[in-house]
């Protein structure tokens, strides 16, 4: 999700870190508030351009974050990282606690994928950020499609351990947030492609990454990843509702001459919007799994964090499969951080008052997405490889 200026409630985070929300609870108007709400704190107008100074400073900013923090690394760091994820996986096994008794685990012919919403917001961040990294941790995605990140936010997940073992995709564009893609070292060869396709309805800056020629590492058949960020709701004469459809329309069709795709990442979509346009071939994998679910990525009355009724299935993962089949979907980051909370000023009745929330790492849960690849002949296509 993600814009414009709207009426806000002040509040005040235990943490060092201030937010401002919303009063509006009506659906629309609490969307446009809150999409105000987190884009004014950024300098944002009106959803549209970060004011020159500002984006003048951030771009400088990002700048110099991003070049230390998304600096390729050669063969000495591909040795570092393999050898960091034999460690953490032996200390895994070797060294659970009782606070780990719920670790996920992970089946060795699973791929898994993992598309965040991490909320640019700078409520609790760095406890959100921290906490936000142990979950990645657990789910050890081979491809991680993160939205809403920050030149900060990126230098404060570079420092967790499984960092090293990531690769990043299409180098982000420089702006006040943007998305990133990571796939696992493991996965990558000699014919990896990394592109970006910028939108060119976009008034927001948004993109299709797409990760290629990937391979899954048990049975080595290619695949591609496809992820972005999409046009957010600014008004309610102004839905981006148009923009949002042809955006999603450009990513099926860049994606589909790969035998094995998957598009996932914050699509914005709203069921006032109509039904999404899925090309023959692609399926919608939570509707599949899942379809007595709503599937709420963005969901005001279960994450406490949040205040009023929004429901929305913000966050999706699209497939089109020729040598996998889909294991399993699920939210993830759903639960409080312990012993964090903060302090929101609300309107009641005409009168202000102070309430403390919990946090969670996200107003959005993340979307774990896990495929198991089917047997196949030797001689089977394995996604002919086209750079054109």
């Amino acid at each position: 999700m993600s814009s414009p200026n709207a009426k806000r409630a002040r509040t005040d985070v235990k943490e060092p870190s201030s937010s401002k929300a919303p009063a509006d609870s009506s659906s629309n108007g609490w969307l446009a508030a809150l999409h105000a709400e987190r884009c004014a704190r950024r300098g944002i107008d009106a959803g549209v351009s970060v004011q020159e100074a500002e984006r003048n400073r951030a771009n400088e900013r990002a700048r110099a974050i991003a070049t230390t923090v998304l600096g390729g690394g050669g063969r000495a760091e591909t040795r570092r990282a393999t050898d960091v994820a034999r460690q953490r996986r032996t200390n895994s096994t070797s060294a659970k606690t009782s606070d780990e008794a719920e670790t996920r685990e992970h089946d060795a012919g699973d791929l898994r994928l993992l598309t965040y919403n991490v909320w640019f917001g700078d409520v609790a961040q760095a406890a959100r950020l921290e906490a936000l990294g142990k979950v990645i941790a657990e789910c050890d995605p081979h491809v991680l499609c993160l939205q809403e990140v920050t030149p900060q936010s990126l230098f404060a997940l570079r420092a967790h351990e499984w960092w090293s073992e990531y690769i990043v995709g299409p180098k982000p564009q420089l702006q006040e947030y943007f998305s990133v893609v990571l796939f696992k070292r493991e996965i990558g060869s000699e014919l990896v492609r990394r592109d970006q396709h910028p939108f060119a309805n976009s008034k927001m800056g948004r993109c299709l990454d797409i990760v290629s020629y990937v391979r899954c590492p048990l049975s080595g058949t290619n695949f591609a990843v496809g992820s972005s960020h999409l046009e957010s709701y600014i008004s309610s004469n102004r839905t981006s509702a148009q923009e949002r459809r042809v955006q999603i329309e450009e990513c099926f069709s860049r994606l589909n001459k790969h035998a094995n795709a998957i598009f996932m990442g914050d699509t914005n979509w709203d069921d006032k919007d109509g039904d999404v346009p899925v090309p023959e071939g692609w399926r919608d994998a939570w509707l599949e799994l899942r379809p007595d679910e709503p599937g709420f990525t963005y969901d005001a009355r279960k994450n406490d964090m949040l205040r009023g009724y929004l429901q929305k299935r913000l966050d999706r993962a699209f497939v089109k499969l020729k040598h996998f089949d889909v294991k399993n979907i699920e939210m993830v980051g759903t639960q409080p951080i312990p012993g964090v909370t903060y302090h929101k000023t609300v309107s009641n009745r005409g009168k202000s008052e102070i309430i403390e929330l919990p946090v969670l790492p996200s107003d959005h849960f993340g979307l774990l997405l896990t495929l198991r690849g089917k047997s196949r002949r030797l001689d089977e296509d394995n996604d002919a490889v086209d750079l054109t």
